[in-house]
C-alpha cells in the first residue's frame, strides 16, 4: 500500500512533469518540487502512468507506457513513464500544450509479476496479465478487462492480438502467462 501522502506526491510529479515536459521539454527535479522522498518512492518498482483525454463526458486514452519490472525508484519510473506516454506511445502523437488543461493522469504502481500455471488462475479485475508467446509478449493492467467488459477470453485473444498474432494464438501449447496486481490512483478531474 502506497500511503496518501506518497500517492499524493507521486500524482504532483507526475503532472509537473508532464506540463513541465510538453511547455518546455524539461523534466522538473524531485529536488525544485520540494517533493520528500518517502523509503517507498526511492524503491525499485513497475509503474504505469496512463494519460485520459477528458471532452465532456467523455474519457478517451491518450497515451499509456509503463515498466513492468522493478527496474528504477519508483519516482524515476512515473517522471520516465510520464514523458513516454506524452511524447512515445506509438499510437498517438505528442502532446500538445493545449490539451494538458483537458488530461487526466493515472498512476499504476506493479507488484511484482509471477508466472502461473494456467491461463485459469487468472482473475480478471484483481490482476494484470503479461502474454508471452515465443519473444513477443502483451499486456494489460487489471482495469482493461473491465473497461471493455471482456471475459476472460475475449481478454487473452485481445493480449494475442496486441502481441501481434491471431486472436487465438494464446491457446498455443508455448504461449505461457504472468500475472501481476496493481495500485491505481488517479487524478480528479
Amino acid at each position: 500500500m502506497i500511503s496518501k501522502n506518497d500517492q499524493k506526491n507521486l500524482m504532483m510529479l507526475a503532472r509537473v512533469t508532464l506540463e513541465e515536459f510538453v511547455k518546455r521539454g524539461q523534466l522538473p527535479s524531485v529536488e525544485s518540487l520540494g517533493i520528500p522522498l518517502s523509503t517507498v518512492l526511492q524503491e525499485p518498482c513497475g509503474a504505469f502512468v496512463t494519460l485520459y483525454l477528458i471532452q465532456g463526458t467523455e474519457k478517451m486514452l491518450r497515451g499509456c507506457i509503463g515498466t513492468i519490472r522493478p527496474v528504477q525508484p519508483l519516482y524515476q519510473a512515473i517522471i520516465q513513464n510520464t514523458v513516454a506516454a506524452a511524447a512515445r506511445d506509438p499510437r498517438f502523437s505528442r502532446v500538445r500544450e493545449e490539451e494538458l488543461s483537458d488530461i487526466a493522469l493515472e498512476i499504476n504502481i506493479l507488484t511484482l509479476p509471477k508466472k502461473i500455471a494456467s491461463y485459469e488462475q487468472i482473475q480478471l479485475g484483481r490482476d494484470g496479465i503479461i502474454f508471452h508467446l515465443g519473444n513477443a509478449q502483451s499486456v494489460f493492467l487489471p482495469s482493461v478487462p473491465l473497461t471493455f467488459h471482456w471475459d476472460l477470453r475475449q481478454t487473452l485473444s485481445q493480449l494475442a492480438l496486441k502481441a501481434g498474432f491471431p486472436a487465438t494464438a494464446w491457446e498455443a501449447a508455448e504461449a505461457w502467462f504472468e500475472i501481476f496486481e496493481s495500485e491505481m490512483m488517479q487524478e480528479k478531474n
